[in-house]
């Protein structure tokens, strides 16, 4: 396989590697300084160290020196690599094997310094912050600069969209299409002056109001249009009241589902202020859910234990078969838990060492992120203050399917 340097790595990219099993996979992750040339410097000496680490955990494993050289020579040419190196980001992850995989990504998120020799590549510190990740979308309403905002909450990235010609803008719409001579005409009266017959004040603005319906038609189809380029997994929206109700009596049937972000007033075209509202929604959004998956944890102990795995090895044998709805763990990844799953015996062999006597294990936990990750389930990150408050879940639990 191809050598790569890569900061590109997206949910169905990780759904590959997360599938991809050898007799050793090599994972270096660690978390990268930022700042000037003293910033880079610590991050190539801290690589450097981990380099080190797993040319020992390969010796622990009978390779003799040759055999390691050649192995970890990619890893050796990524060091001297100044490029890749003044082009970091907040993280990053080295996943290489026996077979000549080697891949390199810069993370936009902070990881822990390991090194882990595994059957598959030690995802876990990863795949959570990828689950998570939110494409969001808002359509904001707005007769002078209508736009749609398009973020990326895992990178803290956002851009925006706007129609081109006559859809620019309410006004230059009326320009383009001169609704004002259409709804107008002129007479003369019995003293030879012009007189321009209208609908009077209420009639202006009932004609207002189907111009502005009929600005929104046409601009209905460029935001479907947009909207289907991108994707997004969430769509808001912000208008205020009047541009709200025109807008919303032509969206057509097919239009994504979307949410009203705020009721604010849109005469602001930053679109930082839109992205930020939408980050804050779906961050909120996010650990409420959190909480109830605490709360539904606690519940269902107590009423239906069969659908209740606590525990590394219920839960990895759960997650194995897989059942794990929602997989609850804690978010550092400091510990690792060491074991084979025997197929005949549907059990877990636990302690296997990490390179002892040249067998190699599997670390549990990571192993039980990847398949529920893979069969559809959601990891549950949980800190300190989580166990501490809510005592009767344990270091690793999960909400079972059946």
């Amino acid at each position: 396989m191809n050598s790569i340097y890569n900061d590109n790595l997206d949910k169905d990219r990780l759904k590959d590697i997360a599938s991809y099993e050898s007799d050793l996979c090599l994972t270096l992750t660690m978390g990268c300084a930022k700042g000037g040339i003293e910033a880079v410097r610590k991050n190539r000496i801290d690589f450097k160290n981990l380099v080190s680490n797993a040319d020992e955990t390969l010796e622990r494993l009978g390779w003799k020196w040759l055999e390691r050289r050649k192995f970890l020579r990619q890893l050796l040419r990524l060091r001297k690599d100044e490029e890749f190196w003044d082009g970091h980001g907040r993280g990053l992850m080295v996943l290489c094997d026996d077979k000549g995989f080697f891949e390199a990504f810069q993370m936009p998120f902070p990881l822990e310094n390991n090194v882990v020799v595994d059957r598959r590549f030690y995802l876990r510190p990863v795949i959570p912050h990828f689950q998570e990740n939110i494409l969001f979308a808002v359509i904001v309403l707005n007769r002078d600069d209508t736009q749609i905002v398009f973020g990326d909450l895992l990178h803290e990235d956002y851009y925006a969209a706007r129609p081109s010609g006559p859809l620019t803008s309410f006004d230059e719409y009326l320009s383009h299409f001169e609704f004002e001579k259409s709804l107008q005409f002129v007479s003369k009266n019995v003293r030879g002056t012009s007189v321009f017959f209208g609908h009077g004040v209420a009639g202006d603005k009932a004609q207002d109001n189907a111009r502005l319906s009929d600005y929104f038609r046409h601009l209905e189809n460029w935001i479907v249009t947009e909207l289907r380029k991108v994707n997004p997994d969430r769509i808001y929206y912000a208008a205020d009241d009047r541009a709200e109700g025109s807008y919303l009596k032509v969206v057509r049937a097919h239009h994504p589902e979307m949410e009203r972000l705020a009721h604010i007033n849109t005469a602001s075209s930053d679109p930082s202020k839109f992205a930020k509202l939408a980050a804050e929604r779906i961050v909120n959004e996010r650990e409420m859910r959190r909480q109830a998956s605490i709360g539904e944890y606690r519940k269902r102990i107590r009423q239906d234990r069969k659908t209740v795995s606590a525990g590394i090895r219920e839960v990895s044998l759960a997650a194995h078969d897989k059942r794990v709805e929602k997989l609850l763990l804690p978010a550092s990844t400091r510990d690792k838990e060491w074991g084979h799953i025997r197929e005949q015996s549907h059990d877990i062999e636990m302690n296997v060492p990490d390179g002892e006597g040249g067998e190699i294990g599997d670390e549990l936990i990571n192993l039980a992120v990847i398949e529920t990750f893979l069969n559809g389930g959601e990891i549950i990150p949980l800190n300190d203050s989580d166990h501490m408050r809510v005592g009767a879940i344990p270091q690793y639990a999960a909400l079972c399917r059946w």
